[in-house]
């Protein structure tokens, strides 16, 4: 069976020539440590991330930066924060908007799902390290770096009514 990554992986060894960004080389780079062989029926299956990982992929990215965060670790761009991560490593928080929080979720019930209460409604989404795959777990963080990435909106104007001088 092919993966969206291992097609990925081929298109990224056939633009060798072209520079490579962090997250081309941590793609490739955890090859050989995303699948491992099940002995009885000889299949592979996909690894669970670990706190470690996770961390490393996070800071891995274009201008990102860790700082403490309550009990957790934030990592942030110099705009806003996109990522938490608990102390005990079991739980990783993303900043997504709500339509990639419901796809994200949808792909992956089993490991991710909105934050409980307000925080939740606003796109933070509770993924769980120990029960998702490492491509989902990738596309995930990706899309909210991405997410904390974008330049601020610009804000109209307001026009102020003044009186007309007749």
């Amino acid at each position: 069976m092919i993966t969206h990554h291992a097609v990925l992986r081929q298109s990224l060894r056939r633009r060798s020539a072209a520079p490579r960004s962090s997250i081309h080389r941590a793609l490739e780079a955890s090859d050989s440590a995303r699948y491992r062989t099940k002995r009885a029926s000889g299949t592979l299956t996909a690894m669970a991330v670990s706190a470690k990982r996770a961390k490393e992929l996070a800071l891995s990215l274009e201008n990102a930066s860790s700082y403490p965060h309550f009990d957790r670790v934030a990592f942030r761009t110099p705009r806003r924060t996109f990522a938490t991560l608990a102390s005990s490593g079991g739980d990783l928080n993303l900043m997504l908007d709500v339509e990639q929080q419901k796809q994200f979720c949808s792909m992956a019930p089993q490991a991710m799902a909105p934050v409980a209460g307000g925080w939740g409604r606003m796109g933070w989404t509770a993924c769980d390290l120990s029960t998702i795959d490492a491509a989902t777990f990738k596309a995930a963080l990706l899309a909210a770096h991405a997410r904390a990435n974008l330049p601020p909106a610009k804000r109209a104007r307001k026009k102020i009514a003044r009186p007309r001088n007749r």
